[in-house]
């Protein structure tokens, strides 16, 4: 078991902590995951639910503006939302659900503001894996794919905005993360989970530069 979940600020020259929010409208967070900022500094982040032995609390989508103290909930009852990222417009937000394996995109009316896709769904469904794949997090690309992180079918799986897909593997059936970096934006940094593995590679799009990248 766990206390719980949070949001916090760490200074990377001091090792302070700072706590920045645990609930959203007075709902305890379980496990945040994933977290993107826009280029106003409005942050996106997801929250993955907790699996108990017999029952499992459900995640969603959610948004704290910049200066507010207060995040609000864009989008929940999803099964265990993940990696989350924003399309290169800004116009879309991106999120992988671990245990059904899609990836699921938001629509924005304006920042933290869904135009529901459907009367049950605020988000509309990208791509669906076949057979048994978890999602984990992910890295969008310049040109708006989604690189998603993929576990059992080991590697990461490359979305497009329509939704087709292809996968790149790796030897770890648990690759849980992708970042991008370097001066032209194609050396990709990837987490191996199930062999404690940090590792570097060239990729063939460069990745989306990040709001506030280093």
């Amino acid at each position: 078991d766990y206390s719980g979940g949070r949001i916090e600020r760490i200074d990377l020259a001091t090792g302070k902590v700072e706590r920045v929010l645990d609930t959203v409208d007075g709902n305890p967070l379980k496990g945040p995951n994933d977290l993107v900022f826009d280029n106003a500094g409005n942050l996106y982040f997801t929250d993955h639910g907790k699996t108990y032995s017999r029952h499992r609390d459900f995640g969603g989508l959610f948004f704290l503006a910049n200066g507010a103290s207060e995040a609000k909930e864009m989008d929940f009852h999803y099964s265990s939302p993940n990696g989350v990222g924003l399309s290169p417009d800004e116009q879309t937000v991106f999120m992988a659900d671990t245990m059904t394996g899609r990836m699921w995109a938001f629509d924005l009316a304006a920042p933290g503001e869904i135009k529901p896709a459907s009367p049950f769904n605020g988000g509309r469904v990208v791509a669906t894996m076949p057979g048994l794949q978890y999602f984990d997090s992910l890295a969008m690309t310049a040109a708006g794919n989604v690189c998603v992180a993929t576990i059992l079918n080991g590697g990461i799986t490359t979305i497009t905005p329509q939704g087709d897909f292809s996968h790149t593997p790796f030897p770890d059936m648990l690759v849980t993360n992708i970042a991008f970096g370097g001066e032209d934006m194609k050396d990709a940094y990837l987490t191996l989970s199930s062999t404690g593995q940090l590792i570097k590679c060239r990729w063939p799009e460069p990745g989306l530069t990040l709001n506030f990248n280093a």
